[in-house]
């Protein structure tokens, strides 16, 4: 075009390109970045609210992890204070027996998950079981959980009995594995977790969301809101 109304040739060794400004957002207050000043709002919130229900600190290492309040731009999250292991039982099957299957040449056959526990690991499908119930081992947001525990401890377990057994991921083909049921949990409005559950001596999904959804509402933790999702397999 511009040679056209002009009947100039264009010179593209000349080009430019313009820089880009980025900003950061910085906390007034503060002067830290707005995430890491939300983080240590969030901290200093659920440090208030779980010393206002009476409950300890020092279970599950939360107060390690609540302690650490960004001081600078330069604070790491720790993933491992943050999260904590717990265990919970899938909805559709039983762990204690194969449930996804795998073609090779030869045939199809089972996929075997490694069992493990106090009583050392054996195999889904073993002949000689050594473990009477086996779980689905994940993570929680050990604040979350501590907060919660009283209300959701019958649909998931922090530690296993010797009778007690869990399989890391529950592979149900080479690539699809176990994605457990999950509560997303809201906190004023403003801060959310996922926490993974279960089934209670075998009791259906739609019970136990009815079951907890009854508990959380009577739980009287302020500006708390809760929504579920179906356990499922994913890639």
């Amino acid at each position: 075009m511009v040679k056209l109304l002009f009947n100039e040739e264009i010179n593209f060794s000349k080009k430019q390109v313009l820089p880009t400004n980025t900003t950061t957002v910085r906390d007034s207050n503060t002067g830290m970045l707005v995430r890491l000043a939300n983080l240590a709002n969030k901290k200093q919130y659920l440090v208030a609210l779980l010393t206002e229900r009476g409950i300890d600190l020092n279970r599950y290492e939360v107060n390690k992890y609540l302690e650490c309040i960004p001081k600078d731009d330069n604070y790491i999250d720790s993933s491992r204070d943050k999260r904590m292991m717990i265990f919970v039982k899938p909805f559709f099957c039983d762990l204690k027996e194969p449930i996804g299957k795998t073609d090779v040449k030869s045939g199809v056959f089972p996929i075997s998950n490694s069992i493990y526990g106090a009583k050392g690991r054996t195999t889904q499908g073993s002949q000689h079981k050594i473990y009477k119930e086996v779980y689905l081992q994940t993570t929680v947001d050990r604040v979350f959980w501590l907060l919660l525990e009283a209300y959701l401890s019958d649909f998931a377990k922090v530690k296993l009995n010797e009778e007690e057994g869990y399989i890391e991921k529950v592979y149900v083909s080479p690539r699809r594995f176990i994605i457990p049921a999950t509560i997303t949990v809201t906190l004023n409005g403003k801060w959310k977790a996922d926490i993974p559950f279960g089934s209670k001596d075998n009791m259906s999904y739609k019970t136990s969301v009815e079951t907890i959804a009854s508990l959380l509402q009577a739980s009287g933790i302020p500006k708390l809101k809760f929504s579920f999702t179906v356990e499922s397999i994913r890639t």
